[in-house]
C-alpha cells in the first residue's frame, strides 16, 4: 500500500525533487490505502525532510483523518495519471494535483501564491550566497488548465481555475513574485488590475549589445510585450559591486539602444504603499492604462494583500 503525499507536503517535496518530474505519472488505485499512525508521520518527515502535517490521500470510502503529524485529503481523479511513484511504499501526486488540492485549503491570494511558486525556476536553498538556487518548473499554467479541465466537478476546481488567469510563470525571486502579483491583482485583492508581464522572457540582443554585454540575450524581470515595456527589481545600490553596477547599466543602455522603455523597481517600492501606488501609476501611464479603484477600503485591502505576501515569502516555501 502506498502513501501518496499530497497537498502543501507534495509541494514541499516537489521543490526539493525536480528530478522527478522525468517519471511518468500513474493513475490513482483505489486499492492502495494511504493510511499513517502518529509515529509513522513522524518518521515520513524525518526522512524526507518534511514539514508537519503531512498531507496525504485516502480513498473516498476510508476516514479521513486529522491530526498534529498528519492531515489526509480525499481523491477524486478518476483514472487519471496524477501520481508518481518515488520508491516503494511512498508517492507524490503531480503538480497541477497538489494545486488543486491547495485550493481547498487556501486563500485565492495564497492559492496564486502558491501557483507562481510551482511555475517558478528558483527554489531556497541556505547554502546559496543569495539564499536562492535555479530549478526547473514544477508545472506551468497551461499544463494546470489542461488538467483542471479533466476534472471539471472536483471541489477546488473552480477556484483553482479562478486563479490561473493571475499567474505567470517563470518567476526566478520572491520579489519578482511580488511584484507581479501587487501590480496585476484585481482592486477587490488589494492589486492595481495591470496587465500580466512575462517574466524573465528572452530577449534576442542586436549587435552592439551583444558585443558590450558578451552574450546574445538578456531576461528583464517583467515584460510587457505590446508595450516594448520592462521592469527590472533594483538591488541596493550599497550592496552592489563596481563591477555588477557597471554591468547594470550596460544591461539598461542595452535595452534603450533597441527601443525599449525600462522602469525600476527597488526595495522602498515593496515596503510602501505609497511608493508602490506611485510606481504603478507610472507603469500603467506607459501602458496605457489608468489606475482607478472604486472601492471605499482599497488600502485596507492593498496592506492584507502585502500581508498575505509577506508572511508567505517569510515561510520560505
Amino acid at each position: 500500500m502506498d502513501v501518496i503525499l499530497a497537498g502543501k507536503t507534495g509541494y514541499e517535496f516537489w521543490q526539493r525533487n525536480t528530478d522527478l518530474l522525468s517519471r511518468k505519472p500513474t493513475p490513482i488505485h483505489t486499492n492502495r490505502s494511504a493510511s499513517l499512525h502518529k509515529r509513522e508521520a513522524l518518521l515520513l518527515a524525518s526522512d524526507e525532510g518534511l514539514s508537519l502535517p503531512i498531507v496525504h490521500l485516502v480513498g473516498a470510502k476510508e476516514q479521513r483523518a486529522g491530526n498534529g503529524q498528519q492531515r489526509t485529503v480525499m481523491r477524486d481523479c478518476g483514472k487519471l495519471p496524477c501520481i508518481v511513484p518515488i520508491h516503494e511504499g511512498l508517492s507524490v501526486a503531480t503538480p497541477e494535483l497538489c494545486f488543486l488540492q491547495l485550493a481547498n485549503e487556501l486563500s485565492l491570494p495564497q492559492l496564486i501564491f502558491f501557483g507562481y511558486r510551482f511555475c517558478s525556476t528558483y527554489c531556497h536553498n541556505e547554502f546559496s550566497p543569495t539564499g536562492l538556487t535555479s530549478r526547473i518548473q514544477l508545472m506551468t499554467p497551461e499544463s494546470a488548465r489542461a488538467f483542471l479541465a479533466k476534472v471539471p466537478t472536483t471541489q477546488g476546481t473552480a477556484k483553482a481555475k479562478k486563479a490561473l488567469p493571475f499567474i505567470a510563470a517563470k518567476a526566478d525571486s520572491p520579489k519578482e513574485i511580488e511584484s507581479s502579483m501587487r501590480l496585476t491583482l484585481p482592486y477587490s485583492l488589494g492589486g492595481y488590475k495591470l496587465p500580466l508581464p512575462e517574466l524573465n522572457k528572452e530577449i534576442s540582443l542586436t549587435t552592439n549589445p551583444r558585443s558590450a554585454l558578451k552574450r546574445t540575450t538578456l531576461r528583464p524581470d517583467l515584460f510587457w510585450k505590446d508595450a516594448k515595456l520592462l521592469a527590472e527589481y533594483q538591488s541596493d545600490l550599497t550592496h552592489l559591486s563596481p563591477e555588477q553596477f557597471h554591468y547594470d547599466l550596460k544591461r539598461m543602455n542595452a535595452f534603450i539602444g533597441m527601443g525599449y522603455r525600462q522602469i525600476s523597481i527597488c526595495s522602498d517600492h515593496l515596503a510602501r504603499i505609497e511608493s508602490m501606488d506611485l510606481l504603478a501609476a507610472d507603469i500603467a501611464k506607459l501602458l496605457g492604462k489608468r489606475i482607478r479603484p472604486s472601492i471605499d477600503d482599497f488600502h485596507k485591502r492593498q496592506v492584507a494583500l502585502v500581508r498575505c505576501i509577506h508572511e508567505l515569502i517569510e515561510t520560505r516555501l
